[in-house]
């Protein structure tokens, strides 16, 4: 018989695991520390292959069966799997998402329900996150924290509802202001599960996909000042990875290729869309250039013109007849911006002082 009186936790924090077996714990202590402890830990194990997995299950009895730890039959390459099984598992009325690597502050989901709840949010939104200051190091007691961002200001200085109009919303995600990182949200689950919500299979960058619908569907959805998550950079992380060439343009590109496709096919089913076709090439050609100037300042400055073309046409092989007219613009952009690159160390040269003569 089903048991009426159980009591659904408030918070579902998902957390998905992969070789971080110096970090878990620290993260999980965050955790532990919190002044809203109404919350229940999914971990979600991506058959890591260190002892992650060993210094979770000692931090179970900490938690008083709030701790579960599923572990996936093989490595799916990144986070979007194990996060949609925890958003399959969860049973609280908000969704949390945590990277192993990182932590919160301690009265982060004191601040988030409270505003969840007040505002009746779908999302709640913040829009910079706290690195340490000296990057790369280890985290303790005395780590100095700064607070950052990758977006374009201004920040709201207040909890602010984000425009009902999507036209403006596209202009804002355009615009560089929309931090796209699942992990700096807090989220209604009804909401996530009425709209099918899920992170796509991507080598890279599924948050966007996933944020993006969240921008397009929440009808409330919040912006708010408070800063409550710590990013932790770290060499070796799946962002700061040293790839081969060939697995680094095939990182970008395939990105790139399905992301697209992802987001054409979601903005496809939205009348809006249909309606204001500018409006999905605003938010494609944002895609595609914030990923291109990653990709080209990462590999055209940094390897031969030739190397590079060959693998480009061997990811690009099986494509040409299916899709021409992307191939086209991605080629187009790309020597757009190689071409911005030139120019731009043709400048800085013409800054520098001559040598001097003896």
């Amino acid at each position: 018989m089903f048991n009426t009186t159980y009591k659904f936790p408030a918070i579902s924090v998902i957390i998905p695991l992969y070789n971080v077996e110096k970090y878990v714990g620290q993260c999980l202590g965050s955790l532990l520390s919190q002044t809203f402890q109404d919350f229940e830990v999914i971990v979600v194990d991506d058959c890591s292959t260190d002892n992650s997995i060993e210094v979770v299950k000692k931090y179970i009895p900490n938690f008083k069966n709030r701790l579960q730890i599923i572990k996936l039959d093989k490595n799916s390459g990144n986070a979007a799997l194990p996060r949609n099984m925890g958003l399959r598992l969860s049973r609280g009325k908000y969704i949390s998402f945590i990277d192993p690597d990182d932590l919160i502050v301690k009265n982060a989901f004191e601040i988030l329900y409270n505003i969840a709840e007040s505002t009746q949010a779908e999302v709640v939104h913040s829009e910079r996150y706290l690195a340490p200051i000296d990057e790369f190091k280890e985290i303790d007691s005395d780590t100095k924290f700064k607070i950052t961002t990758f977006l374009n200001g201004p920040f709201v200085d207040k909890n602010t509802y984000l425009s009902n109009n999507l036209a403006d919303r596209i202009i804002y995600f355009s615009q560089n202001r929309f931090l796209w990182s699942s992990c700096t949200k807090f989220y209604l689950r009804d909401f996530l599960n009425k709209n099918d919500i899920k992170f796509p299979k991507m080598l890279f960058s599924e948050d966007m996909p996933f944020c993006f619908y969240c921008l397009c569907l929440a009808e409330k959805y919040i912006l708010t000042p408070n800063v409550f998550y710590v990013y932790r950079p770290r060499k070796g992380s799946a962002t700061h990875l040293n790839l081969p060439l060939n697995k680094h343009i095939q990182k970008y590109l395939n990105t790139i290729i399905i992301g697209t496709q992802i987001l054409d096919d979601f903005m496809s089913n939205i009348d809006f869309f249909n309606e204001n076709s500018k409006y999905k090439f605003i938010a494609l050609d944002f895609f595609v250039q914030w990923h291109l100037k990653s990709y080209l300042n990462e590999t055209y400055l940094k390897n031969s013109v030739y190397d590079i073309d060959s693998i480009t046409r061997e990811v690009f092989s099986s494509l040409i007849n299916k899709n021409s007219a992307f191939m086209s613009y991605f080629f187009n952009m790309t020597n757009i911006f190689r071409i911005q690159l030139i120019q731009s160390q043709r400048k800085i040269l013409e800054l520098q002082p001559p040598p001097l003569k003896l």
